[in-house]
């Protein structure tokens, strides 16, 4: 038996384009939370 590994979890249930679409999303959600928490990471 093999594993198959993805690049994130959204690879396993979609396509390859929708996932990295969803994929930058989630970065970016998680830049934009980051930054409103401590800004001073930014500058």
């Amino acid at each position: 038996m093999t594993l198959k590994f993805y690049n994130s979890p959204f690879h396993a249930t979609h396509d390859k384009e929708t996932a990295r679409k969803m994929l930058r999303k989630i970065d970016l959600s998680i830049l934009l939370k980051s930054f409103k928490k401590e800004p001073s990471l930014f500058q």
